[in-house]
C-alpha cells in the first residue's frame, strides 16, 4: 500500500496521521519553497505520526543584505551589486521611488548597478526586491550613491622655513572620498620636521639649512582606493635674525640743525633687530658746505643683518 499526501498549508502548527507500516518504511518531506508535503508509508502496522507545519514566510523572511554601496567615481567605470538574503532565490530587483546617478543602471535580475557617472553628487532612491515564495516576499531599502570627483594631488610649492622657527604647512588633496591617507615614499623631510599621516600637515622647528625634495603618496578612502603622488620640496635657510627677535627701525626724526665753521656730531637711533648695527649712506648727499662730513661706520661683523634706511634731510 502506498500513501500520498500533498497540498498548501495555509496556517502553521502540525497535523497527525495515522501510518500503518514499519517506522522504516515511512517517508516524511517538507519543502520549505512551496510549503508541499509529502507522506508515504508501507506495510503493516499502525503507527501515529506527527508532522509539523510551519510557516516558511516567517522562519525565512526576505531582507536586503546591506543597503550602504561604495562611492562611484566621475567619468570612471562603476559597477557594485546589491545583495538580498531569505525568502526564495531568483530575486527581481526594482527603483520605486528616486533615481540613479546619470549614466548608471540596475539590472533587475542580479541587482547589480554599472555604468559611468557623469555627474558628480549624490542620488537617494528606494529600491524594492521580490523573490518567488508563494505568497511572494517583498521588502525595501533607502539607499543613497555619491559620485566624487577623480582623487588628485594639485601641485603646489611648499613655503620656505627657516631654522629655530615653527612650520606648518598642508599638502593639498581634491576629489576621491575623505579621509585621506599620506605617507612619505621617498627622500626627506628637513631635520625637525614630521608628516601627519592623517592631514597631511607638515610641522614641527626644522634645525638644519638646506633644501629638502621629497615625494609623498596620498590615497583616499575609495573602494578600490585610489592613490597620487607628488613631489614637493622645502627650503630651510638660516634667518637674517635670530627667532624672536624685534623688527630693526630707524625712526623717523629731523636732525638739528649745523652751524657753518662748528662740529656737527649726531647719533643715529635705532631699535630692534641685533646689535651691532652697521651703518651706510644708501642715497643723498651731505651739504655742498660740509664736504669734509663723513658717516661713521662701525668695523664691527653682523654684515647679514637686516636694515631699515628712511631717508634724512639736513
Amino acid at each position: 500500500m502506498r500513501l500520498l499526501y500533498s497540498g498548501l498549508p495555509r496556517t502553521s502548527g502540525s497535523a497527525i496521521w495515522l501510518c500503518r507500516g514499519p517506522m522504516s518504511a515511512f517517508e516524511r518531506r517538507l519543502t520549505t519553497a512551496s510549503m508541499m508535503l509529502l507522506l508515504l508509508c508501507a506495510g503493516c502496522g499502525t503507527r501515529s505520526i506527527e508532522l509539523p507545519v510551519v510557516n516558511a514566510t516567517a522562519a525565512n523572511p526576505l531582507s536586503i543584505q546591506d543597503a550602504v554601496v561604495a562611492p562611484a567615481i566621475d567619468g570612471m567605470p562603476y559597477n557594485t551589486a546589491l545583495s538580498a538574503t531569505g525568502g526564495t532565490p531568483g530575486y527581481q530587483w526594482a527603483i520605486t521611488t528616486g533615481s540613479l546617478p546619470a549614466g548608471l543602471a540596475l539590472n533587475p535580475s542580479s541587482g547589480s548597478i554599472t555604468g559611468v557617472a557623469s555627474l558628480t553628487g549624490t542620488a537617494k532612491f528606494n529600491v524594492l526586491v521580490s523573490d518567488h515564495s508563494d505568497p511572494v516576499q517583498t521588502t525595501s531599502a533607502s539607499i543613497s550613491l555619491s559620485v566624487v570627483s577623480p582623487f588628485a594631488l594639485p601641485q603646489a610649492a611648499l613655503p620656505a622655513a627657516e631654522v629655530g622657527t615653527s612650520y606648518s604647512s598642508t599638502l593639498p588633496a581634491t576629489g576621491g572620498t575623505a579621509p585621506y591617507n599620506w605617507i612619505l615614499t621617498s627622500g626627506a623631510l628637513p631635520p625637525g620636521l614630521v608628516l601627519s599621516a592623517s592631514s597631511g600637515m607638515i610641522s614641527g622647528v626644522p634645525t638644519t639649512a638646506g633644501t629638502y625634495p621629497f615625494a609623498v603618496t596620498a590615497s583616499d578612502s575609495s573602494s578600490p582606493v585610489q592613490s597620487k603622488t607628488t613631489l614637493v620640496s622645502i627650503i630651510v635657510s638660516v634667518p637674517l635674525t635670530a627667532p624672536n627677535a624685534q623688527a630693526l627701525s630707524l625712526p623717523q626724526a629731523a636732525l638739528p640743525p649745523g652751524e657753518i665753521a662748528f662740529p656737527y656730531i649726531y647719533k643715529m637711533q635705532v631699535n630692534g633687530g641685533i646689535a651691532p648695527y652697521h651703518f651706510a649712506l644708501s642715497g643723498g648727499r651731505f651739504p655742498p658746505a660740509w664736504r669734509s662730513m663723513r658717516l661713521l661706520v662701525s668695523s664691527l661683523e653682523h654684515r647679514r643683518k637686516r636694515t631699515a634706511l628712511p631717508s634724512r634731510s639736513l
